[in-house]
């Protein structure tokens, strides 16, 4: 099932549509720090590994400025598409570790080998590192009290949290970690979202 979702550009494509969504409510807001207007200040992104047939636009990354002179603080908005400055989808940063390998090295083979990439070892180590100290140790994680063992088998774990199938685990998961994509843990989760494909 996790072979054919790296492959689906439909999927990836409906990401771009729920990031659309979180966007448009960030712009309806004003500014957190000071109540000024907002301004678009979107840029654009080259993420690895997405499918043919994923939307031009998958490559935007959704962000505003303040108006207010004096502020001008820009606000990067959550994104369902981006885990924070990491250049492959989120997607991918969860999937790699549900193939069943025995090592690293065996999970990037055959990752490279499903998407044409060029995925080195040493980026799926820091992504376990991400998994495993950086997720643990956010506030969003620290809110929900999940036990110490879950841990351990960061993002598997997550996704078994959520009693349904693949893709719409996916989607949970994804949207649990939104605070964190930030690269700032600035927003918490108030967005409306409805999976849709």
């Amino acid at each position: 099932m996790y072979h054919s979702l790296l492959n689906d550009a439909t999927f990836y494509n409906s990401l771009l549509d729920l990031d659309r969504l979180i966007a448009g409510q960030i712009r309806e807001g004003q500014c957190p720090l000071c109540s000024g207007n907002l301004n678009q200040s979107h840029f654009l992104r080259k993420p690895r590994g997405v499918p043919n047939g994923t939307h031009p636009d998958y490559a935007v990354r959704f962000s505003y400025c303040c108006a207010t002179e004096g502020c001008r603080k820009r606000f990067t908005t959550p994104s369902m598409r981006f885990l924070s400055r990491k250049v492959y989808s989120s997607v991918i940063i969860f999937l790699v570790f549900l193939f069943n390998s025995k090592s690293d090295e065996a999970r990037v083979e055959k990752l490279n080998t499903l998407l044409g990439t060029t995925l080195s070892v040493e980026t799926v180590r820091r992504w376990r590192h991400y998994w495993i100290k950086i997720v643990p140790q956010s506030n969003t994680w620290k809110r929900a009290a999940f036990s110490h063992e879950l841990c351990e088998t960061l993002p598997s774990s997550l996704l078994g949290l959520f009693q349904c199938a693949l893709k719409e685990q996916l989607y949970k998961g994804v949207k649990w970690l939104l605070p964190l994509t930030t690269g700032i843990y600035l927003f918490d989760v108030p967005f409306r979202l409805t999976a849709s494909g």
